[in-house]
Formats: C-alpha cells, sequence, structure tokens
C-alpha cells in the first residue's frame, strides 16, 4: 500500500489506514492526494470482456464539503479517511454503469445530494435523486467543478468533469489505461487489441464503434481542449499527471475525423 504527493494530518491518518485498506478487499488499495483538496481512492477489480479492470473514485473538498464522484464500495476505513478530510455533500453518478454504491453511500450520508447522468433515473427506480445533472445547468459544485454531456452513444454517455483549482479531467469509461503486467498472453491481446493497454490506453473500440454521432462528442472534445487540463482522471487504469491537453488530443484523436 502506497500514499503518495501529500502532506499533514489527514495523510497521516491515511498511512495508518493503509493496511486495513488493503486487507478489506484482498487487493492493494491506494488513497492519493492528486493535489489540493483532490483524492484518489482505488477500488476493488470488475470484470469487462475477459479482462479485471481496477476502479476508481474521485474525492473533491469544496469549502470544507467533499464531492464524491463515482463511489466505490464503503468501507470502515474509507469512512474513517473521509472523517479526516470532510463530510460528503454532493455525491455523483457519472454514467449509467457507475451507480451500484450509490444506495450504500445515501444510507451513510443521508444528508448528501444525489446526482443522476441523464437516464439513470429511469433506471435506479428505487433511488431518489435530488438533480439530474444537465447542461448548461449550474449546481451547488459548479464554480470548483465544471461538467460536460459527452452523448452520442447507443450504449452509453457520460459526464465528464473538470477541477478547476488542479486543472484536473475527470473521465469514466472514455478511456482505459490498463495495466497489463498479470494479463495472461490472451488478455494482453485483447487489450492491445481494443487499445485499451497502458501506457497508450484510448476509447475502447467498442465504445468508438457504437457511436451513432460524433457532432455532440467533438463539441465536449474541444470543451475538454479548452479547458487545458493538466491531469486526467481515468476510472480505469493509470491516470495521466502532467500535460493533460497533449494527452487528450493524442487519445481522443479519433473524435477528429
Amino acid at each position: 500500500m502506497q500514499v503518495q504527493a501529500c502532506k499533514g494530518p489527514a495523510m497521516n491518518k491515511v498511512a495508518e489506514l493503509a493496511p486495513q485498506l488493503e486487507r478489506t478487499h484482498g487487493a492493494t488499495r491506494e488513497i492519493e492526494a492528486l493535489g489540493r483538496n483532490i483524492w484518489l481512492v482505488n477500488g476493488p477489480e470488475v470484470p469487462y470482456l475477459g479482462l479485471s479492470l481496477p476502479t476508481r473514485m474521485t474525492l473533491i473538498r469544496i469549502k470544507g464539503q467533499l464531492w464524491v464522484h463515482s463511489p466505490i464500495p464503503l468501507t470502515d476505513s474509507i469512512k474513517e479517511f473521509i472523517r479526516t478530510i470532510g463530510q460528503p455533500a454532493y455525491i455523483v453518478a457519472p454514467n449509467k454503469l457507475h451507480h451500484l454504491h450509490l444506495r450504500s453511500w445515501h444510507f451513510q450520508y443521508p444528508n448528501a445530494t444525489l446526482f443522476a447522468p441523464p437516464g439513470l433515473r429511469k433506471k435506479r427506480k428505487d433511488i431518489t435523486f435530488d438533480f439530474e445533472i444537465l447542461p448548461d445547468r449550474r449546481y451547488q459544485w459548479s464554480d470548483d467543478i465544471h461538467h460536460d454531456h459527452f452523448k452520442g452513444n447507443l450504449f452509453m454517455d457520460e459526464l465528464v468533469f473538470f477541477h478547476r483549482s488542479s486543472r484536473t479531467l475527470i473521465l469514466t469509461d472514455l478511456i482505459l489505461n490498463l495495466k497489463t503486467d498479470h494479463f495472461n498472453w490472451r488478455q494482453k491481446l485483447l487489450a492491445q487489441f481494443d487499445q485499451i493497454r497502458y501506457p497508450n490506453g484510448r476509447t475502447p473500440r467498442l465504445y468508438r464503434y457504437s457511436m451513432y454521432t460524433k457532432s455532440h462528442a467533438k463539441k465536449s472534445y474541444q470543451q475538454f481542449l479548452e479547458w487545458d487540463p493538466i491531469n486526467v482522471v481515468i476510472n480505469h487504469g493509470a491516470c495521466i499527471r502532467g500535460n493533460g491537453k497533449q494527452e487528450i488530443e493524442a487519445r481522443l484523436g479519433w473524435l477528429k475525423n
């Protein structure tokens, strides 16, 4: 278990919790400060076309409260870490796949506001969402975090976010960047064919080939570049630290055509 890039009482607490986090799911977990008031928390792996994908949650502190992106399983150790940095106030599902742990999070933090992507309310009628995130709408966190609706896919749209102060672009499934050291040869071949192998992971072929229109997506792509990110959070695989704009141009280059 490794804790990086942050100092002070909060991250001292992370170091103490690290062994507990590692035991929780039988796999290494990592809490890392990506910048001031932004943390990454790694979760358990999930299956994808014969591969195992790492998962990741992003926490952003806004005026002492936490904005939670793509919640992962809520463990005692994660709850303890959260107590050291702030109270969850906003819980965000970024697309129609990343919603499985919303109920447990809202049960633990009932005063938090729940945000859904377009279409998830119909799928998760068991959850009462406070807001559906729509383009050109402002929310309680909009001064600190911008959002864009990447759409045009047959199966799944995605909400993309930009943390202004750290200049961090936050993606969910739009780019995968998998380290394959532990894969067998078939899995490595599949990851290579799908163009999602670290260090040059891109948008999966299935995602690209299921776009019924690129007009909206191209506008989103231009918005990402205008935000001029330094870092890019990738939920499944290695994140991009530095040269974010150039990396986005390279990895989402299929949108130029």
